[in-house]
């Protein structure tokens, strides 16, 4: 990396501040002099007892196990400092309470490292395990030749160097490293942070080799600093390959590849347990030249193969585990750094997070974020400081702008990207699953466009079933178009996923067994995808599941649609154009994954969050369907009843839209007031005692001939009646349990119809071309109108609590709001 990256824009590093101001919370030091045995302090080999003083560090409140040892930064008091007995760093006063020392040990310290007594000198690379760490040297010279600098570092008490062996074979004596030495006494801030840092720094070095990621060759100790020895990436960082590019980018399908390669590395670092926390584009490195990295870059290329990415610069990298401490510092780069991370929450949707930030700047030579909005000085970036609160909210409330030309050219590539810069963690996938999604930025933006024109609902439908022979030959072979790794999704041993199952029915629903299990994630056959689901809705045909037995028996998945995002493809074109689409499919998604044949999979619009999108089929489609069910009678006015419901109420907006005359049977006087609201023209109250006598009247006035009910019971007896000859009842669910109240010589003798209608049957008839453009035009209508018409709202439960909210939200006769499951 050039020194020139820092002086181009030194306000894009966010440094640590502890040399200027103390961040510590306020602790108190005492000092207790006398003789401290066995404990070195520069010397291999002391004798065995020395005049030594122990400074003990403790924060008010804490308790006596929990003292630490070691120094701590200048107090900000300094009126309340003198000097130690023995002449060194300053000491508070004592204090006016006694300290006891327990359990101190005799335990062989660190130079520099007092007080950590889980660090000991090594003088060999490994210990009795095998496991390598950090060795002990007492002249450097012997081991490495340090040479010159490489560049300057952001962070106080840093250098980085060449470094070659030092030694007499030729091989190994020309090979070259980078070296980076740490003083002690400069670049920590205190014996804690020292002590982690040497913790993961030697679990990195025991982390396997790979090549998306700078080796650690060694690391060596001595009284003054840490040198810490690393492989030498060849080649040029990513920051300086953008600045000699035309527009300071890289085309789309070079992007691609270099954010694949940088994906594969941090999906390593993640797995064996790190997060990098300061993912940049001056920490990844491209160890190939190409026509847009410059030629002042290119001489030093390295000839040795591997792999074109590789991430480097690993002191802020640390082990994580979900439930740690919060970080007391905003560490990071500005514009790559995590909105979580202003809390002192790092994890590796952090990184993801940074690797968006990346792909941005790759795909539009900009960065997502005005800089302005990163206007914090000097001793502000503690976590809970009142400039880190307004930063972060600021960062939650920008708007990223795709308005770029190659996200307009590639939609693929917007959706991963504005997923990697969610503000939420949980909205972000993870770098494995990333891996995969890449594959849906442009490969072939002829292939691309005419897929996303026509969407996936069947217009590849001759493609799909020409599944290629086993051997086939006769036609070119060309590499797939989606890449799929059963062991990515899956894991090496199946990886795990929790569903709903019924396990036994019952006409009580609070009676039926319903229970969460764990299964392993199913694999998507041919022409199939595998979604990772978001959220599925409960609709009222999932009620009659629960009430049967089912015909394939125990345990029965449970969930009719859902939405969610296409994390993997069984193979076929259309189900492969899919991966990476947030979409809307049918299939049991009360679970965390689900399969969905990509037939009926339904790409949602880029602007509608994936989660609201999961009522995309049921509701929304049986309003298109019934409404031409009508018109294919020649009809222009209908009744519908329960009108309330989310379904009723989409039914209300839609009629308006297409012209047709709606009257709406309510059962409470509050629902004809929500029906009014949206713009109903016609409600009946059925609580009112002339109800019928309404009705009747609007049925004369509007020429009414069809209606729609999904109370069963003995409404559609009463609706026949009122209804003129050659009328048609349609029954869609019974809410009041079975028909009663039939008169059969409406039925019989006046030409009226009581007929059953069921989505599928209405959806799905007439063939192949006419599902197709049947399914197209209800696709795009509900596309247009997801966020107007056919807005749901929702009431967000878990798994665990389906059934009980259900139970009670039925129970108390509501409608409007949808139980939603967020697996």
């Amino acid at each position: 990396m050039s020194s020139e990256a820092y002086r181009r824009d030194p306000h894009r590093y966010r440094r640590r501040d502890w040399e200027e101001t103390n961040l510590e919370p306020p602790e108190f030091e005492v000092e207790l002099p006398g003789q401290m045995p066995d404990i070195h302090q520069g010397d291999p080999s002391p004798p065995a007892s020395q005049p030594a003083s122990l400074t003990l560090r403790v924060r008010p409140g804490t308790s006596q196990n929990q003292m630490r040892l070691g120094g701590t930064p200048p107090l900000p008091t300094a009126k309340a400092m003198r000097p130690s007995s023995s002449g060194g760093d300053p000491a508070l006063q004592p204090l006016p309470f006694s300290v006891t020392l327990k359990g101190a040990g005799h335990r062989r310290q660190s130079p520099g490292n007092l007080g950590d007594s889980s660090v000991g000198r090594r003088y060999s690379d490994r210990d009795e395990q095998g496991r390598r760490g950090i060795r002990w040297v007492e002249d450097v010279a012997r081991h490495y030749r340090i040479a010159g600098s490489v560049m300057p570092s952001c962070h106080a008490g840093m250098e980085i160097r060449h470094a070659s062996r030092a030694t007499v074979d030729q091989d190994a004596s020309s090979e070259t490293f980078v070296v980076k030495l740490r003083y002690k006494n400069k670049s920590f801030q205190g014996k804690n942070e020292e002590s982690r840092w040497r913790n993961n720094t030697e679990l990195i070095l025991n982390m396997p080799q790979t090549n998306g990621i700078a080796r650690l060759i060694d690391v060596l100790e001595d009284t003054k600093a840490y040198y810490v020895i690393m492989e030498r990436a060849g080649g040029c960082d990513l920051y300086e390959c953008l600045s000699g590019a035309p527009e300071r980018r890289l085309p789309a399908s070079e992007a691609r590849e270099v954010l694949k390669e940088l994906l594969a590395a941090v999906a390593e670092l993640h797995s064996h347990g790190f997060i990098h926390k300061d993912l940049k584009l001056e920490n990844v490195m491209l160890n190939r030249p190409g026509p847009k990295c410059p030629s002042h870059i290119r001489r030093n290329l390295a000839t040795s193969p591997g792999a074109g990415v590789k991430l480097i610069d690993f002191d802020t990298v640390e082990e994580w585990n979900s439930t740690g401490p919060k970080s007391r510092h905003v560490l990071g780069t500005d514009q790559y750094i995590a909105p979580e991370a202003y809390e002192g929450k790092y994890s590796p949707a952090s990184d993801i997070f940074a690797v968006g930030v990346i792909a941005f700047k790759m795909l539009t030579g900009s960065f997502p974020y005005n800089g302005r909005l990163f206007d914090d000085k000097p001793g502000e970036n503690w976590v809970g400081s009142p400039k880190m609160k307004e930063i972060k909210q600021k960062l939650c409330d920008a708007r990223v702008s795709f308005s770029h030309p190659v996200f307009e050219k590639d939609p693929g590539a917007q959706r991963l990207v504005s997923r990697m810069l969610a503000v939420e963690e949980k909205d972000r996938p993870d770098a494995q699953e990333l891996k995969h999604l890449t594959a849906s930025m442009s490969r072939s933006m002829a292939t691309t466009s005419l897929c996303f024109g026509l969407g996936a609902c069947g217009c590849f439908t001759w493609l799909a079933a020409r599944r290629p022979k086993a051997g086939s030959v006769g036609q070119p072979q060309t590499p797939p178009l989606i890449e799929y790794s059963p062991k990515a999704i899956e894991g090496s041993g199946g990886r795990k996923m929790r569903r709903l199952v019924l396990r036994e029915a019952n006409v009580d629903i609070s009676q039926a067994k319903i229970e969460v299990e764990e299964v392993e994630v199913p694999k998507a056959p041919w022409g199939h995808v595998l979604v990772k689901v978001a959220a599925a809705p409960v609709n009222p045909s999932d009620d009659g599941t629960w009430k049967l037995p089912p015909s394939q028996g125990y345990p029965m998945a449970l969930g009719n649609e859902g939405s969610g995002r296409v994390v993997a493809s069984g193979g076929g074109v259309v189900a492969g154009r899919l991966v990476g689409r947030e979409v809307a499919f049918f299939g049991k998604s009360f679970s965390q994954y689900a399969v969905a044949d990509a037939m009926t999979c339904s790409k949602l619009p880029t602007d509608v969050p994936v989660e609201d999108g999961c009522a995309f089929y049921i509701n929304p489609f049986t309003v298109v369907c019934m409404v031409e069910a009508v018109k294919s009678q020649k009809g222009r006015a209908f009744i519908h009843t329960a009108a309330a419901s989310q379904l009723g109420q989409m039914m209300v907006k839609y009629c308006q839209t297409e012209k047709m005359q709606l009257v709406n049977l309510v059962r409470r006087k509050e629902q004809a007031e929500v029906l009014r609201n949206l713009g109903a023209e016609f409600v009946v109250d059925t609580s009112q005692a002339d109800w019928k006598a309404t009705l009747r009247g609007l049925i004369e006035q509007l020429q009414i001939r069809h209606a729609f009910d999904c109370i069963a019971g003995d409404m559609p007896g009463t609706l026949l009646p009122l209804l003129p000859p050659g009328s048609t009842v349609w029954v869609y669910g019974r809410l009041q349990g079975a028909l009663s109240g039939i008169d059969p010589v409406e039925l019989m003798y006046r030409q009226k119809k009581l007929e059953g209608f069921l989505l599928t049957t209405s959806l799905f008839k007439g063939g192949w071309l006419a599902t197709f453009r049947r399914f197209k035009r209800a696709a795009g209508q509900v596309c247009k109108g997801l966020t107007t018409t056919f807005a749901s709202e929702f009431r967000d439960v878990s798994l665990e609590d389906m059934q009980r909210v259900y139970v009670q939200h039925k129970a108390s006769g509501a409608t409007g709001a949808k139980i939603r499951v967020r697996p």
